[in-house]
Protein backbone atom coordinates (compact mmCIF):
# COMPACT_ATOMS: atom_id res chain seq x y z
CA UNK A 1 0.00 0.00 0.00
CA UNK A 2 2.66 2.17 0.95
CA UNK A 3 4.53 1.69 -2.47
CA UNK A 4 1.81 2.46 -4.32
CA UNK A 5 0.87 5.46 -2.93
CA UNK A 6 4.51 6.77 -3.64
CA UNK A 7 4.03 6.12 -6.78
CA UNK A 8 0.70 7.09 -7.57
CA UNK A 9 2.09 10.43 -5.67
CA UNK A 10 5.25 10.38 -7.99
CA UNK A 11 2.81 9.73 -11.32
CA UNK A 12 0.33 13.06 -10.11
CA UNK A 13 4.16 15.11 -9.61
CA UNK A 14 5.57 13.90 -13.44
CA UNK A 15 3.08 16.61 -15.45
CA UNK A 16 4.03 19.55 -13.22
CA UNK A 17 7.89 18.83 -13.80
CA UNK A 18 10.01 21.04 -16.61
CA UNK A 19 11.45 17.95 -18.57
CA UNK A 20 15.17 19.23 -18.19
CA UNK A 21 14.96 18.41 -14.51
CA UNK A 22 14.19 14.57 -15.19
CA UNK A 23 16.56 14.68 -18.39
CA UNK A 24 19.45 16.95 -19.63
CA UNK A 25 20.33 16.06 -23.00
CA UNK A 26 23.48 17.39 -23.49
CA UNK A 27 25.30 16.82 -21.48
CA UNK A 28 23.44 13.61 -20.56
CA UNK A 29 23.37 12.04 -16.99
CA UNK A 30 22.54 8.46 -16.42
CA UNK A 31 21.67 7.26 -12.79
CA UNK A 32 21.34 3.53 -12.01
CA UNK A 33 20.69 1.87 -8.88
CA UNK A 34 23.36 -0.57 -8.04
CA UNK A 35 21.94 -2.23 -4.26
CA UNK A 36 19.92 -0.80 -1.39
CA UNK A 37 20.25 3.22 -1.36
CA UNK A 38 23.54 2.63 -3.60
CA UNK A 39 23.97 4.34 -7.33
CA UNK A 40 26.46 4.93 -10.30
CA UNK A 41 26.02 8.35 -11.74
CA UNK A 42 27.44 8.91 -15.53
CA UNK A 43 28.18 11.47 -17.07
CA UNK A 44 29.97 12.69 -20.84
CA UNK A 45 29.99 15.69 -22.44
CA UNK A 46 32.14 17.84 -24.83
CA UNK A 47 34.04 21.18 -25.07
CA UNK A 48 35.59 22.86 -27.37
CA UNK A 49 38.60 23.83 -25.42
CA UNK A 50 42.28 22.13 -24.74
CA UNK A 51 43.09 19.93 -22.11
CA UNK A 52 44.93 22.83 -19.94
CA UNK A 53 41.97 25.22 -19.66
CA UNK A 54 39.40 22.30 -18.87
CA UNK A 55 41.77 21.35 -15.90
CA UNK A 56 42.05 24.74 -14.47
CA UNK A 57 38.26 24.86 -14.09
CA UNK A 58 38.46 21.19 -12.51
CA UNK A 59 41.15 21.71 -10.83
CA UNK A 60 40.30 24.86 -9.07
CA UNK A 61 38.82 23.38 -5.59
CA UNK A 62 38.78 26.76 -4.09
CA UNK A 63 37.04 28.41 -6.95
CA UNK A 64 34.27 26.18 -7.89
CA UNK A 65 31.54 26.99 -4.98
CA UNK A 66 31.04 30.51 -6.89
CA UNK A 67 29.90 28.92 -10.21
CA UNK A 68 28.10 25.77 -8.98
CA UNK A 69 25.45 27.03 -7.18
CA UNK A 70 24.30 24.02 -5.41
CA UNK A 71 27.91 24.44 -3.12
CA UNK A 72 28.17 27.35 -0.46
CA UNK A 73 31.80 26.60 0.58
CA UNK A 74 34.75 24.63 -1.02
CA UNK A 75 37.94 25.03 0.55
CA UNK A 76 41.55 23.54 0.50
CA UNK A 77 42.19 22.36 3.66
CA UNK A 78 45.18 20.54 3.10
CA UNK A 79 47.54 19.74 0.37
CA UNK A 80 50.55 17.50 0.15
CA UNK A 81 52.42 15.73 -2.46
CA UNK A 82 50.45 13.02 -2.99
CA UNK A 83 46.64 14.09 -2.64
CA UNK A 84 44.54 17.35 -1.55
CA UNK A 85 42.15 17.51 1.03
CA UNK A 86 38.97 19.41 0.06
CA UNK A 87 35.86 20.37 2.19
CA UNK A 88 32.79 21.07 0.17
CA UNK A 89 29.28 21.99 2.22
CA UNK A 90 26.46 22.48 0.17
CA UNK A 91 22.25 22.22 -0.36
CA UNK A 92 20.55 20.26 -2.80
CA UNK A 93 16.97 19.29 -3.78
CA UNK A 94 14.40 17.72 -5.44
CA UNK A 95 10.61 19.37 -5.57
CA UNK A 96 9.88 20.05 -1.94
CA UNK A 97 13.30 17.57 -0.42
CA UNK A 98 16.26 19.98 0.18
CA UNK A 99 18.93 18.26 1.78
CA UNK A 100 22.67 19.73 3.15
CA UNK A 101 25.33 18.21 2.69
CA UNK A 102 29.58 18.13 3.79
CA UNK A 103 31.99 16.07 2.68
CA UNK A 104 35.91 16.01 2.78
CA UNK A 105 37.17 14.79 0.16
CA UNK A 106 40.49 12.97 -0.45
CA UNK A 107 41.31 14.00 -3.99
CA UNK A 108 44.03 12.22 -6.32
CA UNK A 109 45.27 14.34 -8.82
CA UNK A 110 47.04 12.94 -12.50
CA UNK A 111 47.93 16.48 -13.49
CA UNK A 112 46.10 17.42 -17.13
CA UNK A 113 44.01 14.14 -17.09
CA UNK A 114 42.17 12.77 -14.26
CA UNK A 115 40.96 13.78 -10.96
CA UNK A 116 39.79 11.12 -8.33
CA UNK A 117 37.68 12.15 -5.00
CA UNK A 118 36.69 10.32 -2.11
CA UNK A 119 34.79 11.10 0.94
CA UNK A 120 36.84 10.36 4.05
CA UNK A 121 34.24 11.96 6.42
CA UNK A 122 31.18 9.99 5.88
CA UNK A 123 29.16 12.68 7.28
CA UNK A 124 26.32 12.93 4.84
CA UNK A 125 26.69 9.66 2.37
CA UNK A 126 27.89 6.23 3.41
CA UNK A 127 29.87 6.34 0.38
CA UNK A 128 31.18 8.69 -1.99
CA UNK A 129 33.75 8.32 -4.66
CA UNK A 130 34.03 9.40 -8.02
CA UNK A 131 36.20 11.02 -10.88
CA UNK A 132 36.46 13.33 -13.44
CA UNK A 133 38.51 12.59 -16.43
CA UNK A 134 40.06 14.72 -19.76
CA UNK A 135 40.20 12.75 -22.99
CA UNK A 136 41.58 15.18 -25.68
CA UNK A 137 39.69 14.82 -29.21
CA UNK A 138 39.78 15.72 -32.65
CA UNK A 139 37.67 19.50 -31.83
CA UNK A 140 38.43 19.61 -27.90
CA UNK A 141 38.30 17.77 -25.44
CA UNK A 142 35.75 14.96 -23.52
CA UNK A 143 34.79 15.18 -19.82
CA UNK A 144 33.79 12.01 -18.02
CA UNK A 145 32.04 12.25 -15.09
CA UNK A 146 31.41 9.28 -12.42
CA UNK A 147 30.12 8.79 -9.04
CA UNK A 148 29.37 6.01 -6.62
CA UNK A 149 27.27 6.97 -3.69
CA UNK A 150 25.36 5.11 -1.44
CA UNK A 151 23.31 7.63 0.74
CA UNK A 152 22.39 8.22 4.60
CA UNK A 153 18.97 9.20 4.74
CA UNK A 154 16.74 6.74 3.04
CA UNK A 155 14.30 8.47 0.12
CA UNK A 156 12.05 6.36 -2.19
CA UNK A 157 14.25 5.21 -5.31
CA UNK A 158 12.05 7.56 -7.73
CA UNK A 159 12.95 10.15 -5.47
CA UNK A 160 16.68 9.67 -5.13
CA UNK A 161 17.33 9.19 -8.85
CA UNK A 162 15.48 12.22 -9.90
CA UNK A 163 17.34 14.01 -7.05
CA UNK A 164 20.52 12.93 -8.26
CA UNK A 165 19.93 13.29 -12.01
CA UNK A 166 19.18 17.17 -11.57
CA UNK A 167 21.77 17.17 -9.11
CA UNK A 168 24.66 16.40 -11.18
CA UNK A 169 23.27 17.43 -14.28
CA UNK A 170 22.98 21.15 -12.54
CA UNK A 171 26.60 20.35 -11.34
CA UNK A 172 27.61 19.37 -15.15
CA UNK A 173 25.95 21.85 -16.36
CA UNK A 174 27.64 24.80 -14.49
CA UNK A 175 30.97 22.91 -15.17
CA UNK A 176 30.85 22.79 -18.87
CA UNK A 177 29.66 26.42 -18.94
CA UNK A 178 32.72 27.62 -17.01
CA UNK A 179 34.96 25.60 -19.06
CA UNK A 180 33.29 27.06 -22.05
CA UNK A 181 33.80 30.62 -20.93
CA UNK A 182 37.69 30.49 -20.35
CA UNK A 183 38.02 28.66 -23.22
CA UNK A 184 37.08 31.80 -25.32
Amino acid sequence: MKKTLLAGLGLLLVPFLRAELLFCSEPSVQVFETGHDAYEVSCRFSVNTDSKTAWAVLSDYDGIGKYVTSLKSSRTVERKADHVMVEQVGQAGLWFVQSKFEVLLKVYETPGTKIDFEDVSKKSFQFYRGSWEILNGQNGVQIVYKLSVVQQTRFPMFVTRGFLRKSIAELIGQVKNKIDGRGS
